[in-house]
């Protein structure tokens, strides 16, 4: 994932790397817990790569 994140331009790659395996890895829990996927997901997604710097 850091060399995605690296190609698309993150000012910090190997962050941004990390904060979206954890994400996905909670978002995945809550799924197996409650059988719904959290639909503010793609919100927090959105707002971590506007943070890193890719629009």
């Amino acid at each position: 994932m850091r060399r995605q994140a690296e190609r698309a331009g993150a000012s910090e790659p190997e962050v941004l790397a990390e904060q979206l395996v954890v994400l996905h890895t909670g978002a995945a829990d809550y799924t197996l817990l409650t059988g719904n996927y959290p639909d503010s997901v793609r919100a927090v997604v959105e707002a971590l790569l506007t943070a890193h710097g890719i629009d």
